[in-house]
């Protein structure tokens, strides 16, 4: 019996070596790898490489729940990783505008586990609760773009040393290495992120159902800008697949992950907060996954502002523009005179009126309210011709050939249409005024004064003097400047406005109509402003008699 005892005992210690070398170390497990800090997304990279020497400094702390199980068909067996609590602890540095250099440590915080088996083999769980993970050094540079702009891209590597533990499920116990393209950019309120890479592991062996190895891996977000776009939200699909020659056919090989998160900017702050799932049952993807976040990210600085280009006179027109720059002028759009200050106005012929008003700049005359006669000398009564009866029929002093309205008595004027008529008279079927009517800018409102008043007084003398004219047509019309539409409305209101004073000054109603053709019916059709002003009038037609 005692030998059969002892036999049974060296066969139990026999087979413990076995069981031993049968129990696989771990790797570092987790797919998920948080974004260089300054990214406004948890692991794809808003490429936000601005400035020379701007830090960026955060943590993103990552819970995993069952990121390493055996599998039983569709179901989830035994879980080696149960619960994984990573915060990783980072820092980068922008250079030159261009270029950013990235650390990442992570520090497990909490795991547990159980020991899974498949056959013979037995997978341990994470063997320490609190553990150091792969270090992990980056650097990227910026090819094409600036951040906000719709496209930006970046080719970048990143390093992992080997300071992990293994058999806690935080490190691979080797280096890895990873070459990595990426791009971002805006669109309105829209933002998105890519990046594809490969990831070369040093390990490659298989494991457990699935394997450690080399893999390909990619990531892409979309998400959208709200609150003055100081939080952005959105999801994150990451993928990845083991390609090394370790890797066997199964669905553990490639895991995906999808996550909504979001980030939110206060001052230099940002916060974010985030959930996921695994949607394959690929290694390193977990059943759920809870992720937070707060980093520092202080703003870029403007450019400093562009001195201004010289300009000696002060005058607001750069020395390179400018004709006179050493005497202060204003801007003009002939290179000629840009800079140079204005001409003094002339008085050619000293009569007090400016060339420019003058309407005869170079013989002295009186002003004028007419811009035809204004400045000119009047023109000379004609003698009186004592010799002849008809000579001057209206008694006015200026004769009949030189008469423009011999039979009703007037003033002279150097106007040969005005010479010898009065302020109102009937002429051709209207009655003729010698003086404008005149309204306030852009308005109906006579204005107010004698002139006006003058002209319209004669205007009702005039009708009072001929009861036999039964009705007078009053005609507003103006010049060609602004929407026709407009004049036309402007012209009837000023007609309307004539029609109504001189029925308060004991005009019958009866006897008054009014229009307004606006600019259709010009006098003058150059397009100069002597023709605007004498477009600018009201005419009185004689209707019925």
């Amino acid at each position: 019996m005692n030998r059969r005892f002892l036999a049974l005992a060296a066969g139990a210690i026999a087979s413990l070596p076995s069981f031993a070398s049968a129990q696989q170390a771990g790797y570092a497990v987790d797919h998920f790898e948080p974004s260089e800090r300054g990214s406004e997304w948890f692991a794809l990279d808003s490429l936000d490489i601005r400035g020379h020497g701007r830090p960026a400094l955060g943590m993103v702390t990552s819970w995993g729940y069952r990121p390493l199980v055996i599998y039983s068909g569709d179901k989830i067996g035994d879980s080696m990783v149960r619960n994984q609590v990573v915060a990783n602890l980072g820092a980068s540095f922008t250079l030159a505008d261009r270029v950013r250099i990235g650390l990442n440590v992570p520090l497990q915080v909490f795991a547990d586990g159980h020991t899974g088996h498949i056959g013979a083999a037995s997978y341990g769980p994470p063997t320490d609760q609190i553990a150091v993970g792969d270090l992990r050094a980056s650097a990227d540079v910026r090819v094409f773009g600036q951040h906000g702009d719709a496209i930006v891209g970046a080719v970048g590597v990143s390093l992992w040393v080997p300071s992990g533990t293994p058999s806690a499920f935080t490190g691979d116990g080797d280096f890895r290495v990873a070459p990595r393209a990426q791009i971002a950019g805006d669109v309105g309120d829209f933002a998105y992120a890519a990046r594809l890479g490969f990831l070369y592991r040093a390990r490659d062996e298989a494991y457990a159902e699935g394997a450690i190895g080399s893999e390909l891996f990619g990531g892409a977000s979309i998400g959208m800008r709200v609150l003055d776009k100081k939080l952005l939200f959105g999801p994150e699909i990451l993928a990845s697949s083991v390609v090394s020659r370790s890797a066997a056919k199964g669905e553990t090989l490639t895991p995906v992950e999808a996550l909504l998160g979001l980030h939110y900017s206060v001052g230099e702050f940002r916060i974010g907060a985030g959930a996921g799932a695994g949607i394959t049952k690929g290694y390193g993807a977990p059943a759920a996954r809870g992720l937070l976040s707060l980093e520092w990210a202080p703003a870029v600085a403007p450019p400093p502002a562009a001195a201004p280009p010289p300009d000696a006179d002060k005058d607001g027109v750069a020395d390179d523009d400018d004709a006179c720059p050493k005497i202060a002028g204003v801007r003009t759009d002939d290179k000629n005179t840009n800079g140079c200050a204005p001409p003094a106005p002339k008085d050619t012929d000293g009569d007090g009126i400016l060339d420019g008003d003058d309407a005869c700049p170079r013989v002295a005359g009186p002003a004028t309210s007419d811009p035809l006669t204004n400045g000119c000398a009047p023109a000379p009564a004609p003698a009186p011709c004592p010799a002849c009866a008809d000579a001057d029929r209206d008694k006015d002093g200026i004769t009949n050939d030189a008469d423009a309205c011999p039979d009703a008595a007037g003033k002279p004027d150097a106007d040969p249409k005005k010479n010898g008529c009065p302020m109102a008279f009937v002429k051709d079927g209207r009655i003729e005024i010698a003086e404008m009517v005149r309204f306030k800018t852009d308005s109906a409102d006579i204005q107010p004064g004698k002139d006006s008043e003058d002209v319209l007084q004669a205007v009702a003398k005039v009708l009072g003097e001929h009861p036999e004219i039964k009705q007078v047509r009053v005609e507003g019309h103006t010049d060609n400047k602004g929407p026709a539409d407009r004049n036309r409305a402007l012209s009837a209101a000023r007609a309307a406005s004539v029609v109504k004073w001189l029925t308060a000054h004991g005009v019958v109603a009866e006897r008054l109509a009014s229009e307004g053709h606006g600019p259709d019916k010009p006098l003058d059709t150059s397009d100069t402003e002597a023709a605007r002003t004498k477009n600018r009038r009201v005419e009185f037609h004689i209707v019925e008699k």
